[in-house]
């Protein structure tokens, strides 16, 4: 979703390039309700006040997470997911989900995670990696390992 709003507004998903040749600002809008901030490697996209922030792997690849990025997202939606905001309990039911085999390492970009397997119904009180799923792959159980 946020990757597609980049898209619509400037015929590409990955915006630092333009970002970097001054082609557009750092900070900009992109439709009334949502906001782009690129940094570093990555975007943050604002839509309704909550923050959608990725970044970029090697080769264009923006489905990778780490227990961080699940804990800021639910810091911007509390209510929605309470439990994860407790910085301990997300990092530790990321790191079992990280043990069980659940995801894996993606090597071109060595502090973000991928799924490796999905499981069919995805609980977000069960698990991170869960939780990652049903919040930032545009809030939908999917049987894909992008986020859209």
């Amino acid at each position: 979703m946020a990757t597609d709003l980049l898209e619509s507004a400037f015929g590409t998903k990955n915006i630092l390039g333009l970002w970097r040749s001054k082609k557009i600002p750092q900070r900009g809008k992109i439709t009334d309700d949502a906001t782009y901030e690129p940094h570093g490697i990555g975007c943050r996209v604002y839509i309704s006040q909550i923050c959608i922030d990725f970044d970029y792997s090697t080769d264009g690849r923006i489905d990778g997470f780490d227990a961080w990025r699940l804990y800021l997202y639910a810091c911007e939606v509390p209510k929605k997911h309470q439990k994860y905001t407790n910085k301990t309990t997300t990092e530790q039911e990321f790191s079992e989900y990280v043990a069980k085999g659940k995801q894996r390492k993606y090597m071109t970009q060595p502090l973000t995670y991928i799924f490796k397997a999905l499981d069919k119904k995805p609980n977000i009180n069960t698990s991170a990696a869960n939780f990652s799923l049903t919040t930032i792959i545009n809030g939908k159980n999917r049987d894909s390992y992008s986020i859209k």
